[in-house]
């Protein structure tokens, strides 16, 4: 009889295999883009978030797991990654002139991305009921970091937008965090497997891209 490979605790391998090849063509996609197409990037995040809001409107049943997934999308796609994008498909004159404005901007795109973690249904276990905690924390931890820049915490060199204030030990400690999140029997940790270790990945890729102007961890996020 033909079986399908399995991984211990029922983990289809074959599956796990294929959500991470997805993972992996996804994000290289993306990057290729946002370095060389951006407007085309922008296009395509601006059609994804119209029909992901569609779908979710035309859903019969809302819980908290969709709830979350749904907002954590927007928050990341066009009000996170498309908005960057955008500003950076700004002649330079433009984007020096609204800095200050994109600067508040992202700090409070990327504050409120971590705060609403702080809601991720925690599954009846108690890492997850620890995790909000350990997400709380690393949000304080992280208005520390900006204010010691008195919150000016982006810039945009050679078209690479950097964030300057998520220190290496900081990234560490998130991708920790966000490893034991997908741990939760409320996701679905095989889709979303490579994720933190992709980040990594990008981050040290953008840094060598960007000839290492800046330290590594500007190239985070």
């Amino acid at each position: 009889m033909n079986h399908k490979p399995h991984l211990e605790f029922g983990v289809d391998l074959s599956l796990l295999l294929w959500n991470q090849s997805i993972v992996i063509l996804f994000v290289s996609l993306v990057c290729i883009l946002a370095v060389y197409h951006k407007k085309l990037l922008l296009f395509i995040i601006s059609t994804l978030s119209i029909f992901a809001g569609i779908h979710f409107y035309l859903q019969s049943k809302h819980d908290s797991v969709s709830i979350m997934g749904f907002t954590k999308m927007i928050l990341l796609l066009p009000f996170g990654l498309g908005a960057v994008i955008g500003y950076l498909c700004l002649p330079e004159p433009k984007q020096q002139k609204f800095l200050p404005w994109f600067n508040r901007y992202i700090n409070f795109a990327v504050l409120a991305n971590i705060f609403v973690m702080t809601f991720s249904p925690d599954g009846g276990t108690y890492r997850g009921f620890i995790s909000r905690f350990v997400c709380f924390f690393l949000l304080l931890w992280l208005l520390q970091e900006m204010a010691k820049v008195r919150f000016q915490t982006t810039d945009t060199k050679q078209n690479i937008f950097t964030f300057n204030s998520s220190p290496l030990s900081w990234i560490y400690c998130h991708a920790g965090y966000r490893i034991v999140l997908l741990s939760l029997p409320t996701f679905v940790s095989s889709h979303y497997l490579l994720l933190e270790p992709m980040s990594i990945l990008v981050m040290v890729s953008l840094y060598h891209l960007n000839k290492k102007q800046n330290p590594i961890s500007y190239y985070f996020g």
